[in-house]
């Protein structure tokens, strides 16, 4: 049996000590910690989606703070009016002269209102007041420059050393992602420590019953006295791996594309989408007593066993290689344009959550290669409703944050 040096220092870690090992815990104190767990993981989801939203919809006030290819755009929210960065989008090329202005040929006939009107989102239609803003910001250097040109424009300036940068700080993004996966994967092993879980199976066996993985026997209900708190970490534990970390790595290619590609600009993006995964370790350092903290040293230590070490070291090193993979895919996609404007959002987030899905379905097969045809399909089951689970936290936080969102991403509208 190996051991581990330290027990993991994050604050979901110490709600699974709290819940499930230690017996001086009161209800209360449980109930308050799987409470702010879960808060925790949904302020970081909500920040990171926040993030994503923002970098291509800044707020604004003219046309001078958006980036190359955007212009500057009311949206209008149920609470009033608000100025946001838009793209510019390649249809609106005929609604404008190579100087500039309107032309005042299309604009006025009925077919360029409607290309106009039609063409921000199906939500909201931009006032005709703001057309020629829209030409003013969107035509450089007597051309048309569309939210996708310029990410193409950005990609293709990128020189040596900007791309030392880039593998430099894929590296860096990789190596935090990859310390975030460890600490996912030791609460889970410390979740299925439990005793009431472990004193459950054993319980099954000496019936005579089909044994079934702890991850399994766990979520089934009245199976242990515990069954609604694993329920509960189980939950925690989908939205940190299959929706946190996916949209985490979705934005570093949507910074580089949409923020520049010069070597200071992706170093300081990079070091920036990351302070979201510091979020339980601090609150874990700052939110829990001391004592408590003392107590998680001692009883939060999580053993691991030749197969349990095994497992561990192969998801490292897949996602060590899977993460740069996808990253590298979606710049690659974008440079060659291989994607319609009406899906490129869709297939970016597939490209980027496959690095995570893939590894899943990979581990899944290794660990249940000795095991019978029913486990391996039971086990392979429960992970991808873990994957199901996590992409649909992704799009109910988008729909209570960001409610004008959705029709904008399924229009192509981004571009």
């Amino acid at each position: 049996m190996g051991r581990v040096a330290a027990a993991p220092c994050n604050f979901h870690q110490a709600t699974v000590v709290f819940n499930l090992i230690d017996q001086g815990t009161t209800k209360k104190q449980k109930h308050i910690m799987l409470f702010l767990s879960h808060a925790l993981v949904w302020l970081q989801l909500i920040a990171v989606l926040s993030f994503v939203y923002g970098i291509y919809n800044s707020t604004c006030s003219r046309n001078s703070d958006c980036y190359a290819g955007q212009f500057c755009s009311p949206l209008i929210f149920s609470s009033g009016k608000r100025l946001m960065c838009h793209p510019c989008v390649d249809k609106w090329s005929a609604l404008c002269t190579s100087d500039g202005s309107v032309d005042p040929v299309v604009a006025k006939t009925s077919t360029g209102l409607l290309l106009w009107e039609k063409s921000i989102w199906p939500v909201v239609p931009l006032p005709d007041h703001h057309l020629p803003l829209m030409c003013l910001s969107c035509i450089v250097d007597m051309s048309f420059l569309s939210g996708r040109d310029a990410a193409l424009a950005n990609l293709a300036k990128m020189n040596s050393s900007d791309l030392f940068i880039l593998a430099l700080c894929l590296s860096l993004i990789t190596l935090s992602v990859g310390n975030e996966m460890r600490d996912i994967f030791l609460c889970s092993i410390s979740r299925l420590s439990d005793p009431e879980l472990v004193a459950a199976a054993e319980r099954r066996k000496s019936k005579g019953l089909k044994p079934l993985p702890l991850s399994i026997l766990s979520l089934i209900p009245g199976a242990c006295t515990t069954w609604k708190v694993h329920w509960h970490l189980f939950c925690i534990e989908c939205v940190r791996h299959y929706a946190i970390l996916p949209i985490l790595i979705m934005s570093v290619p949507m910074l580089i594309v949409v923020q520049g590609s010069g070597g200071v600009s992706i170093c300081m993006n990079s070091i920036s989408v990351l302070f979201v995964l510091e979020m339980d370790n601090l609150a874990y350092q700052y939110g829990i007593p001391e004592d408590a903290r003392q107590l998680m040293e001692e009883e939060g230590t999580v053993e691991l066993n030749a197969h349990a070490q095994g497992w561990l070291t192969f998801t490292k090193h897949s996602h060590f290689l899977s993460i740069p993979l996808g990253i590298i895919a979606t710049l690659l996609l974008i440079y060659w344009d291989v994607t319609s404007p009406y899906h490129r959002q869709i297939i970016w987030m597939l490209v980027c959550s496959c690095s995570f899905w893939g590894c899943g379905l990979v581990e899944i097969f290794l660990v249940t290669r000795d095991a019978d045809t029913s486990t391996r399909l039971k086990l392979f089951c429960l992970s991808v409703g873990k994957m199901v689970w996590g992409e649909l936290c992704i799009w109910i936080a988008l729909c209570l944050t960001f409610p004008y969102f959705i029709p904008r991403f399924f229009s192509g509208s981004f571009w």
